[in-house]
């Protein structure tokens, strides 16, 4: 989880990592430091951005904690990220930011299923029970899982579907913007108006 501090205009007070990608592009914590969530020095909202506005005033006038999720570029990688926005001061707001499988929205009712219950930590056979179907479907869940959120291995399945309930760490999912077969459809669109 990444965490920023921001004054009530959405300056960056305080900022506690950047993504890892970002960070071998040689890019700190402090880079974003002064710079204003909207005004895209660093970072472009590819999708969200009137969300993300709406959560970070509705947060400071009310003190309600507010959520929202986006798609952001930063060199030349795009995340999709779950904000949990905090005004914790009259003029802080903290916004705790988890990265979220880019394509998670392209998986089908049953696969959240599968994944739910393999966040549970319920193996293949228990699945299939608990959902009344064969052994062989599970697994073929598991494999377009694994393929539609470009896991490499079978041990990033339980670790991705145990941050998606619990979202406390990082997962952190990128794609190059100009990948169109990974990137979502609503995120290419907004890129591009």
């Amino acid at each position: 989880m990444l965490v920023y501090f921001t004054d009530k205009s959405g300056t960056i007070l305080w900022l506690s990592d950047v993504h890892p990608d970002h960070r071998q592009s040689g890019i700190c914590p402090g880079d974003f430091v002064g710079t204003n969530l909207f005004d895209e020095t660093h970072m472009v909202i590819t999708s969200g951005k009137d969300q993300l506005r709406y959560a970070f005033e509705s947060c400071a006038q009310s003190g309600e904690t507010v959520q929202c999720e986006i798609c952001a570029e930063v060199a030349s990688t795009v995340g999709r990220w779950l904000l949990k926005l905090d005004r914790i001061e009259e003029n802080r707001i903290a916004i705790r930011s988890c990265s979220l499988p880019y394509a998670l929205h392209d998986l089908s009712s049953r696969a959240n299923q599968v994944m739910g219950l393999i966040s549970d930590g319920l193996n293949s056979v228990q699945i299939a029970r608990r959902l009344g179907i064969t052994l062989s479907a599970v697994e073929k869940h598991r494999s377009k899982i694994k393929k539609i959120l470009r896991l490499g291995d079978e041990q990033q399945l339980p670790v991705v579907a145990r941050h998606l309930i619990d979202q406390s760490g990082y997962f952190f999912d990128t794609v190059n913007p100009t990948d169109a077969g990974f990137c979502c459809a609503s995120c290419m669109n907004e890129a591009h108006q």
